[in-house]
């Protein structure tokens, strides 16, 4: 979820999201024995998403004096730029902790489902290279001809749109009419 802001204190989330991101989290509200979570609607009313952030560091200071940062997130944008300036005064209480060692090994744990979904996409991924690239790199060097990668990547990205073509090359791949490419080649 790029522009959101997500905050995890020991009795609640907190988030602030656009209106479309918060409805699709509402439904994580009700969740049966789940954690609380509280939904902001950031917005293009500059004093209400103020009124947010004096909010949302008002948890942060309930909650003690260490915030837990991924250090090496270097994202940008709206929401980011005006929470960076919004907590910027407040920052020097606190003593941030980088977290992304942590958040790396808690978002590595997959449900047998999820490993499926990642076996599923490296099938693919070896076919498209063994049944595609794989030749067509061969080609390219038996004739001495060179390619950008971004040619290359928009060739195998055609193939992949071509239905006859992707059927031909992961037909036989489980769950092949479930796929939805989520990136291009690269």
């Amino acid at each position: 979820f790029p522009n959101t802001l997500i905050l995890v204190t020991k009795s609640k989330i907190s988030v602030i999201a656009s209106q479309k991101k918060a409805n699709i989290l509402e439904p994580l509200k009700t969740t049966p024995g789940g954690v609380p979570i509280e939904i902001f609607i950031h917005s293009k009313d500059a004093a209400k998403n103020q009124r947010i952030f004096e909010q949302t560091i008002g948890i942060i200071k309930n909650s003690g004096s260490r915030v837990g940062v991924i250090a090496t997130d270097t994202t940008s944008g709206k929401l980011v730029d005006e929470w960076v300036a919004a907590f910027a005064p407040s920052k020097a209480l606190f003593k941030e902790i980088d977290v992304s060692s942590a958040i790396s090994k808690l978002l590595s744990v997959k449900e047998d489902s999820e490993i499926g979904y990642e076996e599923t996409a490296a099938r693919l991924c070896s076919a498209a290279m063994h049944s595609y690239f794989v030749d067509e790199m061969a080609g390219i060097f038996d004739e001495e001809k060179s390619i950008t990668n971004d040619k290359m990547a928009e060739r195998i990205a055609a193939v992949l749109a071509n239905d006859k073509l992707s059927t031909k090359i992961f037909g036989n791949v489980k769950m092949f009419d479930m796929v939805e490419w989520s990136v291009p080649p690269i």
